[in-house]
């Protein structure tokens, strides 16, 4: 009878340990190929057409991306650095409407930067390739933030040199000034134009990205605060489709710290579009009330894994089963179809 009980519990250990390394998980809420979108993702390229001239800015639900530049696949520190594999071209044509754009000032010209990490593009790159697409596509629009990044120019400095970028592309962008309401402009407005959102204090050429009500909790301890992450996700999902409609709404699912961007997004054991998930290396029914909205993988009669969920996939599958009418901006790393697809479902519920 004992050796028939150790059999049985190391039976069950080793059906434990193999569950957290065995389930492949793809789903297309999360996209990490290089050199290629999601499956029929550009379907997405022209979606504001459809979006009645008088929504307000706040009344619009909008995908982003966060540190928007950082695609390269050589860029230093791999994947603490790297936040998104498609181009920027890529990420327009696949529907994105929300850019984090990050300046470093040298004298003279705007260059991006992730942290100290160089992206290798100036400022004149990233307002060429929009303003390109919204020549193509002027029933769209494109909400740009901007904040300084590794650089440390006062407000003056960074408003002169701003200045002369809004007069040379001032043509393509949102004059607040000539707005019937200037801190929540209606479609009709924006289409064909970028918004600055500029988080930087003495930069008043667009709306003040002090003025989003925003979910930004970027900052993980460790793996095992992703749920704590998700959390606040959530929050900000409900808060925006029941609160504060007149106020411009943001959500944050990308975080970072003790935990890569990829893995936060995705939940993945590397940062491929098709990897296992990873284990949280607690186990049903012993801990059956632990974190609920994550999956139970590897069933085995009564006992499951519960294994990571990325916050791509969780915020996609809230949205669709709660039938969210309003989620804000949503931003994210490593975006795929589904997310994508799921933020733009939000503007036609009623």
């Amino acid at each position: 009878m004992k050796k028939s009980v150790i059999a049985i519990f190391l039976s069950l250990i080793t059906m434990l340990e193999i569950s957290t390394n065995v389930y492949a998980h793809y789903d297309s809420a999360y996209w990490h190929e290089e050199r290629e979108t999601t499956p029929y993702i550009e379907q997405y390229v022209d979606w504001m057409i459809t979006i009645p001239d008088s929504r307000r800015l706040s009344e619009i639900s909008l995908p982003g991306t966060h540190d928007t530049m950082a695609y390269d696949s050589s860029l230093p520190f791999g994947n603490i650095a790297r936040t998104q594999t498609m181009n920027l071209e890529q990420q327009l044509n696949s529907g994105i409407r929300y850019l984090d754009i990050r300046l470093a000032h040298k004298e003279t010209y705007f260059q991006l930067h992730h942290g100290v990490v160089d992206l290798g593009y100036n400022f004149d790159y990233v307002l060429q390739t929009v303003i390109s697409f919204l020549n193509r596509y002027p029933t769209e629009t494109v909400i740009m933030r901007i904040k300084q990044e590794h650089t440390s120019e006062n407000d003056r400095k960074m408003l002169e040199l701003f200045t002369k970028y809004y007069d040379k592309y001032k043509d393509s962008l949102w004059d607040r000034e000539n707005s019937e309401n200037p801190y929540n402009p209606k479609l009709f407005e924006l289409r064909g134009k970028i918004l600055i959102l500029s988080d930087v204090y003495s930069i008043y050429q667009g709306i003040n990205y002090r003025e989003v009500l925003k979910q930004d909790e970027y900052h993980l301890g460790s793996n095992w605060d992703l749920y704590r992450k998700w959390e606040v996700v959530k929050d900000q999902i409900e808060r925006s489709d029941k609160e504060e409609p007149g106020r411009i709404m943001m959500n944050y699912l990308s975080a970072s710290g003790g935990a890569y961007p990829y893995f936060v997004a995705s939940g993945h054991i590397d940062p491929s579009t098709y990897a296992n998930r990873l284990s949280t290396g607690l186990t049903e029914p012993g801990f059956k009330n632990y974190y609920l909205d994550f999956p139970r993988t590897g069933w085995f009669g009564v006992f499951a894994t519960i294994s990571f969920e990325g916050t791509n996939t969780l915020t996609a599958d809230y949205l669709k089963s709660r039938c969210i009418k309003r989620a804000g901006i949503v931003v994210a790393d490593f975006p795929g179809e589904r997310l994508i697809d799921e933020i733009i479902q939000c503007n036609y519920r009623k």
